[in-house]
């Protein structure tokens, strides 16, 4: 028996080659949807981050700072130290006592501006009282307080003073150079975001890692003059970074001085959400 072949399509086969198509477009659809839901996401973190940079604060505060860009300037790093300026050297009340660290703006210190930068200590303080012994009976301590009263020491002691300075003077080759954010809403406050020299618990910075990252949600509330946010972050696809590899809640605040944001690692927060007043953007 011979089976004569149809000249038209089945119209089961039709049926089926438009399910096989819708299904394929369904994929190509959601794959299009997803990376785009990706691309918003990336884009929001963009936003987030944008001028800012992140650094990680150890210790009590545990959390990561978002600090503006235009706030971050690097400096000449200076502790416990007294400047003589230029022509000041016989005139020891106008010499400069830092007696904590010291932040010099790099683009307008100029280290020849001062006849000499040193710290002090006992050695140093002997050396200055031999050199006066001769001219000038004084009890001079560690810190050379009882010298910074002086209005002015006699000049047949400055060659003396000279070779004791020289020996404990800042060359430029000494010089530590940091970064560090001074604070907008308090007056020389400054942040120093280099850990070896840092009093505030900053170890590093980890503003890349928190830029390979994807916000999956976002929630917020307000609360007086400031809004309160809540980001759920993810690894994006193409992340390289090890650190912060989980999908983690972050809670994003204020100091309470509004010097800046932070970011703050919070647990147990995605089912306490219908119970809070934040609300999801």
């Amino acid at each position: 028996m011979k089976i004569k072949k149809s000249k038209g399509k089945s119209p089961i086969a039709g049926k089926g080659l438009i399910h096989v198509e819708l299904r394929i477009n369904k994929k190509i659809l959601q794959g299009n949807f997803l990376a785009f839901k990706l691309e918003i996401e990336r884009c929001n973190m963009e936003k987030l981050l944008e001028g800012k940079r992140i650094f990680r604060q150890d210790g009590e505060a545990d959390r990561y700072l978002l600090l503006s860009e235009d706030f971050i300037q690097k400096y000449y790093y200076f502790y416990e130290v007294i400047a003589i300026k230029k022509g000041e050297l016989l005139y020891p009340h106008k010499w400069l006592k830092y007696s904590c660290s010291v932040l010099f703006p790099l683009d307008s210190f100029n280290l020849t501006d001062y006849e000499y930068i040193f710290s002090t200590d006992k050695w140093l303080a002997n050396d200055i009282k031999t050199a006066l012994e001769p001219f000038l009976e004084i009890q001079i301590d560690n810190q050379l307080n009882a010298l910074l009263e002086l209005t002015e020491i006699p000049r047949g002691s400055e060659l003396g003073i000279r070779e004791s300075l020289e020996k404990e003077a800042y060359k430029e080759k000494d010089l530590s150079i940091i970064e560090a954010f001074s604070c907008p809403n308090q007056d020389n406050r400054f942040i120093i975001l280099d850990s070896e020299f840092s009093d505030d618990d900053i170890t590093y910075e980890r503003t890349k890692d928190f830029a390979d990252k994807v916000i999956l949600d976002s929630y917020q509330r307000r609360l007086g003059n400031y809004t309160e946010y809540l980001y759920k972050l993810a690894p994006s696809k193409n992340s390289d970074s090890y650190y912060l590899s989980e999908i983690s809640w972050y809670y994003r605040g204020i100091d309470e001085l509004g010097n800046f944001d932070f970011l703050k690692l919070i647990y147990d927060i995605e089912d306490m959400l219908p119970f809070t007043s934040f609300f999801k953007l």
